[in-house]
């Protein structure tokens, strides 16, 4: 039994990092510097938790799921401990704990439930999460088996009897959880963005002047899955600006789950594709221009998410990018003479000089620049920005 109750508490323990770990995403991803890209738990186009939790199944009663699972699992821990630790009222500890294991498990089969019928990726923590609630079922059954239970529940509801530390450890599990999600918010500044929120919002509804970007040509086009979705975003980014990197991170996980289509416009904003004239060609206009030969071979989407995956090792000299991208063609999937004779043609100079003289017109001067059905939108490459108007439109 001493075994079982150690695989039990070990259990415990690892969901609560995974949760915190959860956690602590959710609020980067809706409150912080926005979607990482780089998490562990994001393993190809099916996996991803950035994208599950940007989803609106991702918390309940405006709490991420993420934090009841915390504070469930802290309250599970305390009452484990008080079974362990107390001789006179171990049936009542240990009847607390079950209750919440079962709790736990019968979340675990409607979040399966969720995401198996609602989502189109899914979070690989959250699974290995649901495997160790049902893993914890298993053990505490193996530990107290169901035909004792019935006991152990009338102890439980013996009010003269029941000491208030197994009512407090059981009030632990929302008390937690509310209180972890007011200080991560207060900590991310969740109060302040929302009155932002809301402004930027209400500027972007106002907007009289919209632009029509399907007469402008840009670099890629990812249209929705449904020819009858209207919502559109465009996004004017330089390859080499830290903000685009993170911004193409965020609209990639907002695509995940809404369907909208997107237009992506290089500005490269070492300003030599800015005239037909200039035939210099600067690190940010290449990769620009990278972009550009590699949707020529149907390739674009995926080019356009390698150079942002790999952007901190591009600021170099443009010799050293040129070597970089011929040596991952292959990997790619780019043919070579293809691409050289594309990036070098006065064409691909002159449909890149277009779209940098279009977003001038615009009077864009930074990057990224991101428009929602055809009006500016400031602040669009935060999450919630992005959800809410799409909830608006």
């Amino acid at each position: 039994m001493i075994k079982k109750i150690y695989f039990l508490a070990l259990s415990i323990i690892c969901s609560i990092i995974l949760h915190a770990y959860l956690t602590n995403s959710y609020y980067q991803i809706h409150y912080g510097e926005g979607v990482s890209g780089s998490s562990i738990c994001n393993v190809g186009q099916k996996f991803n938790c950035e994208a599950v939790s940007a989803s609106g199944y991702s918390q309940f009663m405006g709490i991420p799921l993420a934090v009841w699972g915390l504070g469930l699992n802290l309250a599970l821990l305390i009452l484990l401990l008080g079974y362990l630790i107390t001789d006179e009222f171990k049936k009542q500890w240990w009847a607390g704990f079950q209750t919440l294991i079962v709790a736990s498990a019968f979340g675990s089969i409607i979040m399966g439930l969720v995401s198996l019928s609602l989502l189109s990726v899914y979070c690989l923590f959250c699974i290995i999460l649901y495997v160790f609630s049902f893993v914890q079922l298993y053990l505490s059954f193996k530990v107290v088996p169901a035909s004792e239970l019935k006991d152990y529940f009338a102890q439980l509801f013996n009010f003269s009897k029941i000491p208030y530390a197994v009512f407090i450890a059981l009030l632990m599990f929302p008390l937690i959880s509310v209180f972890v999600s007011a200080k991560m918010k207060r900590d991310f500044g969740g109060d302040r963005f929302e009155k932002q929120l809301d402004s930027l919002l209400s500027d972007w509804k106002q907007e009289t002047n919209v632009i029509q970007f399907a007469n402008t040509p840009g670099t890629l086009v990812k249209p929705a899955k449904n020819a009858e979705t209207k919502f559109e975003i465009v996004e004017f980014a330089d390859f080499l600006c830290g903000h685009c990197q993170k911004a193409s991170r965020t609209i990639k996980t907002f695509l995940a789950n809404h369907d909208a289509n997107f237009r992506f416009y290089t500005f490269p904003l070492d300003q030599t594709c800015r005239s037909v004239e200039n035939k210099l060609t600067g690190p940010s206009c290449f990769l620009a221009k990278t972009a550009y030969c590699a949707e020529k071979q149907g390739l674009g989407w995926k080019v356009h998410d390698w150079i942002f995956d790999n952007q901190k090792d591009l600021f170099v000299s443009l010799d050293k990018i040129k070597l970089k991208i011929k040596s991952e063609l292959s990997n790619l999937g780019l043919a070579e003479a293809e691409w050289i004779a594309c990036t070098e043609a006065e064409d691909t100079h002159q449909a890149i000089v277009n779209q940098s003289q279009f977003a001038q017109n615009l009077n864009i001067t930074g990057t990224p620049t991101i428009y929602v059905n055809g009006k500016k939108l400031r602040g669009g490459q935060v999450l919630d920005v992005l959800k809410r108007a799409y909830k608006m439109q």
